[in-house]
């Protein structure tokens, strides 16, 4: 096996790629009703993001991108408003743009998934247990923005953990998610030199005691590594529950395959039906696991 080929494996990426189009269906909805779904997800976020630009006084752009809550908020948005596109494609034609895309963006696709399923419920976390402050829902604005990046982040998570059809992701993206964790606190003193302040008052050293700023860095990462693991079992555990031990069909599209010339659905029951006789041959979740 080649180091291309390793590598693409390794991240779950294969030929073709998602073949029983489990990031656009659900076991619960319809591809239709997944897609308009999501597209109102991302009209919301994005909606939330124009009117916190537009209000006189608040956080410009630059600004906005030093806190990582933004950060992360962007990413989900733009997460719905791909998978949208994505999903609503899927419903119409029984084929995803994803599918036919260079592999370079079906890793990037089922990357964002994953720090959509993990960042969110890590800022949730860290902002409710160390950052929250009555006066930070002081102004009408404030309390928006504040519910909607540190409350509602986590339940947008939840919705893509429990009712897609996506597969658990694999270990390896704990790397990447890492990395970029890592990446953003250089952001963080990136600010500090050029704007003067701290993003966020732990990341402050002359705030802590020797050894104890060190054990703060150590903690977001140990944080975000539980958060990955804990999300990845709850995939799992939602994929072995309705599919297995319930044996829920995915309601694929009603167009599914026509473009092929079978002009009906069985060709994708019938894809389905081989990827859980494999899992149960193979004795793992799954040899298809693009996410």
């Amino acid at each position: 096996m080649s180091a291309p080929t390793r590598f693409w494996s390794l991240f779950n990426v294969g030929e073709p790629f998602d073949i029983t189009n489990r990031f656009e269906t659900s076991t619960f909805l319809s591809p239709t009703s997944l897609g308009c779904v999501r597209l109102l997800l991302a009209t919301y976020g994005v909606t939330s993001i124009v009117v916190k630009f537009a209000i006189p006084g608040e956080e410009g752009v630059g600004v906005s991108f030093s806190y990582f809550s933004n950060i992360t908020w962007w990413g989900i948005t733009f997460y719905h408003l791909f998978a949208s596109f994505h999903t609503l494609s899927y419903a119409r034609t029984g084929r995803a743009p994803l599918q036919s895309w260079p592999r370079f963006l079906q890793l990037a696709h089922s990357l964002l998934y994953s720090t959509v399923i993990t960042y969110p419920l890590m800022v949730t976390i860290v902002f409710w247990a160390m950052q929250y402050k009555p006066s930070k829902f002081a102004e009408p604005i404030d309390a928006w923005s504040n519910v909607s990046r540190h409350a509602l982040n986590s339940v947008f998570a939840i919705f893509e953990i429990a009712v897609p059809r996506t597969e658990r992701p694999p270990v390896i993206h704990v790397l990447p998610i890492l990395i970029m964790l890592g990446g953003y606190a250089g952001i963080a003193y990136i600010t500090h030199v050029t704007e003067g302040f701290y993003t966020y008052g732990f990341l402050d050293p002359s705030k802590h005691k020797k050894g104890v700023f060190g054990g703060i860095i150590i903690g977001m990462g140990a944080i975000c590594i539980v958060v990955f693991f804990v999300v990845s079992s709850l995939v799992w555990l939602r994929v072995w529950y309705t599919e297995e031990k319930l044996g829920r069909m995915p309601k694929a599209s009603t167009r599914c395959n026509r473009s092929s010339g079978d002009g009906s659905i069985e060709a994708a029951m019938s894809l389905y039906s081989k990827e859980m006789t494999e899992r149960y041959e193979m004795g793992s979740t799954s040899r298809f696991a693009e996410v």
